[in-house]
């Protein structure tokens, strides 16, 4: 009886420190980039993002727009968008699964307000951020720079963050089913 005990709980620890160590490759891999040379951006259909000197990360091209439809939902309903007289991809292709960018969204709205609540100054990355993005389209020669997308990537903060966590949810929880099959 003691000797099953002591197995089951050695299990539980087991999992447990396997689910910490997948976070951990999770987080390290996302972060740990930029990995396609900025030269080559375009034609792999990426962008680099660099926040820092020392993190950075690969999007793909239409995670602006996922990001976009989860800040403000009502854009999944968009059918037409132009940015200097370039037509671009519209919101409602997201209506092939819009849950998504709902649930995003929901996540955000606490996040945006703890981040409110907060004396950060996010200048710099903001910055950082503005310049990797705007270097993608000088690199494709593209007349346009993600202000004339987005004016303001603030707001977009938290909506990042709310992508974040729904994929931490989705890891422990089928973690969690994997577990407890």
């Amino acid at each position: 009886m003691l000797a099953n005990k002591i197995t089951v709980y050695i299990n539980k620890i087991k999992f447990f420190l396997l689910f910490i160590t997948i976070l951990f490759t999770y987080f390290i891999s996302l972060y740990s980039g930029p990995v396609v040379n900025d030269e080559i951006q375009i034609k792999y259909n990426s962008r680099n993002i660099v926040i820092n000197n020392n993190i950075g990360f690969t999007i793909s091209s239409d995670t602006g727009n996922w990001m976009r439809l989860a800040n403000k939902p009502s854009l999944l309903f968009e059918e037409k968008r132009f940015v200097n007289d370039r037509e671009l991809t519209a919101g409602n292709v997201g209506l092939s699964r819009p849950a998504s960018f709902i649930l995003v969204y929901i996540l955000s709205q606490p996040i945006k307000f703890i981040l409110n609540l907060l004396p950060l100054n996010n200048s710099n990355v903001i910055a950082n951020i503005k310049n990797s993005l705007n270097e993608g389209y000088r690199v494709g020669e593209i007349d346009q720079t993600v202000s004339d997308t987005v004016p303001n990537l603030d707001p977009f903060i938290s909506t990042y963050v709310g992508w974040v966590v729904l994929n931490l949810i989705i890891i422990s929880l089928s973690f969690f089913f994997f577990v407890n099959h």
